[in-house]
């Protein structure tokens, strides 16, 4: 199987992974309609929010602010995470690999990998939970690397884009 171009490896990643940030934030929302309109119970300072469709599925947590927020703050970046990452691989199922849109998508990823989630980790762990950073640094090297990891390979599409470009004037 090819890994881009339509009916490519690229093209069924792209759904699953636009289906994956559609639930999280799907999910993000339920969380949150649950919590105003009063659809959870509470138990020894726990909350259970039964979830509709699957009887067996629900979420559990215990019933103070911080949690409420993290658990909302990681789903809405997954979500956004997961969006991102599904436009690269949507703009791999064109014919044409070297694109703007995917040297934007890939800069996008990037950006969210160095400012994002530094912001919404350290947040999360010193702000709102109170817990200490060092037990989960490895988190934020890894998404560090991973996103200047992305900034080269735009670089090399941003470099492929512009070699196909000049390959079409000479043709």
């Amino acid at each position: 199987m090819k890994m881009f171009g339509p009916k490519s490896v690229s093209s069924y990643l792209f759904y699953v992974f636009r289906l994956g940030a559609i639930g999280s934030l799907v999910l993000a929302l339920f969380i949150l309609l649950s919590f105003v309109i009063g659809n959870y119970e509470l138990k020894d300072g726990r909350f259970t929010i039964p979830f509709p469709l699957f009887p067996y599925f629900d979420v559990k947590g215990d019933y103070k602010t911080s949690i409420i927020i993290s658990i909302t703050l990681v789903l809405i970046y997954g979500g956004g995470f997961l969006y991102s990452l599904s436009m690269i691989l949507k703009s791999f199922k064109s014919a044409v690999l070297f694109s703007p849109a995917a040297i934007r998508h890939l800069k996008i990823l990037a950006m969210i990998n160095i400012l994002v989630f530094p912001i919404v980790y350290l947040s999360l762990r010193l702000i709102i939970l109170n817990i200490s950073i060092m037990n989960g640094i490895h988190n934020l090297i890894l998404s560090l690397i991973f996103g200047v990891f992305l900034l080269f390979i735009a670089a090399i599409f941003k470099r492929g884009l512009k070699v196909q470009n000049e390959n079409d004037l000479t043709i």
